[in-house]
């Protein structure tokens, strides 16, 4: 049961970009370049409830199922409490990924409690992402079957923040849109559970 729920940590991920271009394909007038994720799910768009349960709900639950389940590869490991952090972290991040199925943005009120409900569900969620993409790395290093996550961690967790920290006109300059920016981050986000899967399997 513990092997099968590893393999979540990869599922998640095609699960919600499968999701990503199913119902960004069926909303009239978007575009994947320009268009917001979170706006998927929001009240009153078509097929709302649908994208909340494949984009959000069941993808960060399968994170959260992953992050449990990789807590007994890493204690075969012999990581210490800092990389079980970062498991316990990952957890975390899933959980409030999944949460925004539940705090749909409200297109009505975007300053309402709403949609800040909903925003901060997904700051919560990459904020206990990107020490989760550190700590594990840093606590498995010298580990042979570790190693590309080991490498890969940072390196990803690099691309969330470039996403994040990075102005819109910067985008724009290198011929993307503000879509494209949160795609690059949340698939950098997805990866980071599908590498750390790979490991734990092998």
């Amino acid at each position: 049961m513990n092997r099968l729920a590893l393999h979540a940590g990869w599922v998640a991920g095609a699960v919600f970009f499968l999701a990503l271009a199913g119902f960004g394909a069926a909303l009239a007038g978007g575009s994947q370049a320009s268009l917001p994720v979170d706006l998927l799910g929001a009240g009153g768009v078509p097929n709302a409830p649908g994208w909340n349960v494949l984009g959000y709900a069941l993808p960060g639950l399968l994170v959260a199922a992953f992050a449990i389940a990789l807590q007994r590869p890493l204690a075969t490991a012999g990581v210490g409490v800092a990389g079980r952090i970062g498991g316990w972290l990952l957890m975390l991040s899933g959980l409030a990924f999944a949460a925004q199925a539940f705090l749909p943005l409200d297109l009505r009120l975007l300053d309402g409690a709403a949609s800040k409900a909903h925003v901060a569900s997904a700051v919560l969620s990459l904020v206990a992402w990107l020490p989760s993409a550190l700590l594990l790395p840093l606590a498995l290093r010298g580990r042979a079957p570790w190693r590309a996550a080991v490498v890969a961690g940072p390196l990803l967790a690099a691309v969330g923040i470039a996403c994040l920290a990075l102005p819109p006109h910067a985008w724009e300059a290198a011929g993307a849109g503000p879509g494209i920016a949160q795609r690059l981050g949340l698939g950098a986000q997805f990866a980071w559970p599908a590498l750390a899967a790979f490991c734990a399997l092998r």
